[in-house]
C-alpha cells in the first residue's frame, strides 16, 4: 500500500503536512461525523506518538484497504483543505464515519506524507507497531454492491458463532482484491 510511487499518486503538493518530528510520531485522522452518507467527508489530522498514544487520545482504528486506481480520485476535506484520495479510501471513510461521534483512524495514504520518501520509509518500518497498537483494525473490502446486500445483511444479523457462510457468499468475500495484497499478512498478524 504505502509503496506506490509518488508520481502515480493524486497531486497533494498543496496540502500543508506538518513534519513528524518525534521518534515514533504518527498522524491520525479525526473523521468528523455526518448524518448523511451524501455529506462531504471532513477530517482533521492530529499528531501523536505511539509511545504516549494511550495517554492523550481515545483509541484509534487502523484501516486496511486496497488503494485502487490512483487516477480515480475524489476529494475529502482535511483541516479545511481539499485532499484527493482514491475512490476506495473515500468510500471507506464515508462508510466508517458515525452519525454523531468523531472517529480516530489511521490510513496510510493520508497519515503518511506520500511525497516525502524519508518519512514514508520511517512510517513503513513502523506499520507493524501502528497496527498492533490500534484498538481495532477495519478491513475494508470496498463498497457493497446492491445485489449482495440482502445476503450479507442476513448473515451479519445472526449470532456469529452459529452462522454459516454460504459458499457463494464466501466466494464473493474471498474474491475481493484485498485478499491478493502483499501487505495483508502484516496487517492481519499485527492487528488485535
Amino acid at each position: 500500500m504505502a509503496s506506490i510511487p509518488a508520481e502515480n499518486l493524486p497531486t497533494r503538493s498543496a496540502f500543508p503536512y506538518r513534519p513528524l518530528d518525534e521518534l515514533n510520531s504518527i498522524r491520525l485522522i479525526r473523521l468528523h461525523p455526518a448524518s448523511s452518507s451524501q455529506a462531504e467527508v471532513k477530517c482533521s489530522l492530529i499528531h501523536s506518538t505511539l509511545k504516549i498514544y494511550g495517554d492523550i487520545y481515545d483509541d484509534y482504528t487502523a484501516l486496511s484497504y486496497v488503494w485502487g486506481d490512483p487516477n480515480d480520485t475524489k476529494s475529502i476535506w482535511i483541516d479545511g483543505f481539499p485532499f484527493p484520495t482514491t475512490i476506495n479510501l473515500f468510500s471507506a471513510l464515508r462508510d466508517l464515519r458515525h452519525e454523531n461521534r468523531a472517529l480516530l483512524v489511521w490510513a496510510d495514504a493520508i497519515c503518511i506524507n506520500q511525497i516525502d520518501d524519508k518519512e514514508k520509509l520511517g512510517q513503513i518500518a513502523m506499520m507493524g507497531k501502528i497496527y498492533s497498537m490500534a484498538e481495532h483494525t477495519v478491513i475494508y473490502l470496498g463498497p457493497l454492491e446492491a445485489k449482495n446486500t440482502d445476503e450479507l445483511n442476513s448473515w451479519a444479523s445472526v449470532d456469529f458463532h452459529e452462522s454459516r457462510l454460504s459458499s457463494g457468499l464466501a466466494d464473493l468475500v474471498l474474491s475481493q482484491t484485498w485478499f491478493r495484497r502483499v501487505w495483508v499478512f502484516q496487517e492481519l498478524v499485527f492487528s488485535k
